[in-house]
Formats: structure tokens, C-alpha cells, sequence
């Protein structure tokens, strides 16, 4: 073979493997990888970002890993945020992503995404914030946990979870606010309100900022940000040093419309915000809120506000846990409404006077500010 077909077959040879990762016009390609062969023969979602931390949420697309590999394409008019995700029985990773004009190489496996504009971005963000280690070292915590009984151990490691996932809370709020900045006016930047909504203790003040910068794209469809904004001033209005708001619910003891006030009666009260279906609500009822309500009975009155939930499992689960304190049913969902709240359980210590004295107590906190106030 001449020395000028074999040059030019492998200038042939260059063309084709560069037009591999060719920007087609209008079409994203996700060239995706995972390094664990035990995946391979698995369905890759994709779902809305959204939708990530919803149960069984609904794919708006899936692809096969063959070989560690998996391709998604699809045509895309402007630059939207997704979640990948693939879970086989132990093994689950997923992996934030923007679907946007361009070839996207990611890896589900370390989290590494590249390839076009905002997902550079995006890969800067994620590095700043050592996310994989961090996860890496939550998950072995975790498994330490569970492999013990010692109590020691376990409050050992407790301590060393909350300092890791304290300096993490701290990066990703530091960074998030400062890249939003250099973002206010794409997809990356919205991206990252979001993720500070979802993990970082947001003021209603900080995200009207967010909305209201120069350009924000935010203001595009402002709805859910504004929903999010009126949460949190509802939040700070019923914080720590705030009267408590009352309101209406069925007596689930004489099913009679009756107030919260009428519960309460002018006395120290421990409201606790739960459902049936929640499993930390349902730890805090057996592992305090029943003891407590027996051991301070003279001192306090404890009351169950049940809240996203079904009446008839609500009353199974009284007589299952074997409640025995007054329990309020919000069959028109106000109480999250006015006290701002989206996750349960959400205990609050009210004061004779109806001033909130704590908020979002759980475990060994709910006891010690009782003890604190009845020694006064």
C-alpha cells in the first residue's frame, strides 16, 4: 500500500472518529458511562430535576447500559436541567445534567459531566463542592452505623456525619450564591436556586434578591419562586420568638370542627406536625412524644397535628402506636400553609403565653427545652 493511500486513510480515519462528537444543529447526544459491570444490562432514566427526590417519578426518557456505556439523543430548542439515574438492587447513582445543543459526556459513577457550555459549568460547581467524596464518606458512615450497636460508637459517628455534612451545607451555599451571580440570566443559574432551596436555609429576603437581580432568568416564569418565597415568610413569622397562628381542624377523638387554641387552652404546648405515612414521625411518637405526654402531663399538653393524609390510615396508626394525647386532623392542608413548612415531622414548644419558644425540635432537644421551661 503507497504511502499516500495510508495517509489518506488515516486522515479518513481522524474525520470520522472527530465527527464522533460533532455538534449536530438543534440535537443533544449524552454519551453516558458507569464504571461498575455489574450495571451492565440496566435502564438509565432521565426525569425532570424536579422531579428527583419524588417517589417512582415519571421518565421522560431511558437508555440501556451495554458494555458500560449508554446513549441518549434527542432534538432540543433551548437548554433545560435533567437527572439521570440508574438503580440495581444495592447500586443506585445518579448524576444532575443539561440537556442542551451539543455532545454531553457524563459519568454516573463519579459524577463527571462535560462537553458543552453549562454543563462545564455545572462540572466546575460540582468539583468546588468534593461532591463525590462526600458522598463516598456519607455512605460510609452510614454502613458504620448500621453495622453497630455499641451507642458510643454510633453518637461517634452522629458527630462526625453532622461535621461533614456542616462544611458541605457551607461550601455549597458559598458557591452556589457566587456562581448564581455569573448566572443569573440561564438555565445554570436557575439550576442552582433550586438546589438552594432544596439544601441550603434560604430567607424569603435572600431569594426575592435572586428574583429581582438584573436579567434573572427566573422572572420568566416566576410562579414556583414566589410560592417558595411566601413558604418562607410564613416560616419567619412563625419562628422562634413569634406567637403561634391558630387554626381550624376535626377533633379526631368527637370528629368536631375545633381550633387549635381550644386544644391548647393557655398552657405550655408541644405541637407535633406528623402523618401515618411518615417513618420519622412515627420514631418520635414511640421514642418520646407518648413518654412525654404521661411524664409532664401537669406541666404541658402534647397535641398531633396530622397533616397529607388519609383519615382512615391516620386512625390506624393511633391505635397502632398507641397515642393517648389529643390529636387535631388538618383535612384542608392550612397548617403547613401558615406555619410554612414542606417536611414532617415539624415539632414546635409553645409557651403559655402562645410565643414560640423552639422550632423543629426532634429527639433529645424536645425533652431538654421542656425541662428548661417548667424549671423557671
Amino acid at each position: 500500500m503507497s504511502t499516500q493511500r495510508i495517509c489518506l486513510l488515516i486522515a479518513l480515519l481522524g474525520m470520522f472518529l472527530a465527527s464522533c462528537d460533532k455538534k449536530i444543529d438543534n440535537m443533544c447526544v449524552v454519551k453516558g458511562s458507569v464504571d461498575n459491570p455489574s450495571l451492565n444490562g440496566s435502564t438509565v432514566y432521565m426525569i425532570d430535576y424536579q422531579h428527583k427526590n419524588r417517589y417512582a417519578p415519571e421518565a421522560i426518557d431511558s437508555a440501556l447500559i451495554e458494555n458500560g456505556r449508554f446513549l441518549f439523543q434527542d432534538s432540543v430548542k433551548n437548554p433545560v436541567c435533567r437527572y439521570l439515574y440508574v438503580s440495581n438492587n444495592d447500586i443506585r447513582l445518579g448524576s444532575d445534567m443539561f440537556v442542551e445543543e451539543g455532545v454531553v459526556k457524563i459519568n454516573l459513577s463519579n459524577g463527571a459531566v462535560s462537553g458543552t457550555k453549562l454543563n462545564d459549568r455545572l462540572n466546575e460547581y460540582l468539583v468546588a463542592l468534593d461532591e463525590y467524596e462526600v458522598n463516598n464518606k456519607i455512605k460510609e458512615l452510614i454502613q458504620e452505623y448500621n453495622a453497630t450497636d455499641n451507642q458510643s460508637v454510633m453518637d461517634s459517628i452522629d458527630a462526625v456525619y453532622d461535621a461533614v455534612k456542616s462544611e458541605y451545607d457551607a461550601r455549597l451555599s458559598f458557591n452556589a450564591d457566587k456562581m448564581y451571580w455569573e448566572n443569573a440570566d440561564n438555565e445554570f443559574g436557575k439550576y442552582l436556586v433550586y438546589v438552594m432551596i432544596d439544601n441550603c436555609d434560604l430567607s424569603s429576603k435572600q431569594l426575592e434578591g435572586y428574583l429581582n437581580a438584573e436579567g434573572s432568568i427566573l422572572q420568566q416564569n416566576p410562579t414556583y419562586i414566589n410560592k417558595v418565597i411566601d413558604r418562607l415568610k410564613n416560616a419567619e413569622n412563625t419562628s422562634k420568638g413569634c406567637g403561634y397562628v391558630d387554626f381550624e381542624g376535626v377533633d379526631f377523638a368527637t370528629g368536631e370542627t375545633r381550633r387549635l387554641s381550644d386544644i391548647i387552652g393557655g398552657k405550655l404546648a408541644l405541637i407535633d406536625f406528623w402523618a401515618s405515612w411518615c417513618g420519622p414521625c412515627k420514631q418520635e411518637v414511640r421514642d418520646n412524644l407518648i413518654r412525654i405526654s404521661e411524664k409532664y402531663a401537669d406541666e404541658l399538653v402534647v397535641v398531633g397535628v396530622d397533616v397529607w393524609d388519609k383519615p382512615n390510615d391516620h386512625a390506624k396508626m393511633v391505635q397502632e402506636l398507641g397515642i393517648n394525647y389529643p390529636q387535631l386532623i388538618d383535612n384542608n392542608n392550612v397548617a403547613s400553609k401558615l406555619y410554612g413548612f414542606n417536611y414532617i415531622p415539624m415539632i414546635l414548644l409553645v409557651g403559655n403565653d402562645g410565643v414560640i419558644i423552639e422550632r423543629n425540635i426532634r429527639g433529645e432537644q424536645i425533652e431538654k427545652a421542656i425541662i428548661e421551661q417548667i424549671s423557671r
